[in-house]
């Protein structure tokens, strides 16, 4: 089945206006992040679902979901939608095959050039003793136990194996080699 549904917060009557294909009575009640968060907030309880219409097919669905959800009640405070009905989201294939241009690469890649962030970035002594009063008392399965364990038990596939110095002082000339080209290419994009 194709629908149109309305569901109303009975603690506020704002309003949610969608389109769904599945039965007037399934659990469904929206997909919209102002009605998720409502929902959330408030409690699943404290909304009501009504089916305002029943299309044939999915485009008759969309068309009616324009009709129900234009730019008025979108601009309505006591709407929870957030454009205009008749779009239905993106569609599921909207991102799949889509890559960046070289140029889009470019101008991200000379954009996070000196992003210092969180470089050096280090907690207060009052932060510190927050996080260790919330995480205190926290118990661990035994299974998050053996998790933590054998992460922390490092890369086995090399164990024991060690590089010859011919091989070391390659690596040295190469990882330096690679720095100098990256400061000289730094230097170059950023002026």
């Amino acid at each position: 089945m194709y629908l149109i549904y309305k569901i109303t917060n009975m603690l506020n009557n704002k309003y949610y206006i969608g389109a769904h294909k599945g039965e007037p009575n399934d659990r469904y009640m929206g997909s919209g992040g102002s009605i998720k968060q409502a929902i959330k907030k408030y409690g699943k309880e404290n909304f009501i679902k009504e089916t305002l219409c029943i299309c044939t097919n999915e485009e008759s669905m969309y068309f009616m979901e324009k009709v129900f959800v234009g730019k008025e009640e979108v601009a309505d405070k006591m709407c929870y939608n957030l454009r205009e009905g008749g779009l239905g989201g993106f569609p599921k294939d909207y991102w799949k095959g889509r890559k960046q241009s070289e140029e889009q690469r470019r101008k991200k890649s000379l954009s996070l050039i000196g992003n210092t962030y969180t470089l050096g970035h280090t907690l207060t002594d009052e932060h510190k003793a927050k996080l260790s009063e919330k995480l205190k008392g926290r118990k661990m399965s035994d299974e998050a136990k053996v998790k933590m364990s054998q992460v922390k038990l490092g890369n086995k596939h090399t164990l024991g194996y060690k590089h010859t110095e011919e091989t070391k002082i390659r690596m040295s000339k190469l990882r330096k080699e690679w720095w100098e080209k990256r400061k000289a290419e730094n230097v170059t994009t950023t002026k």
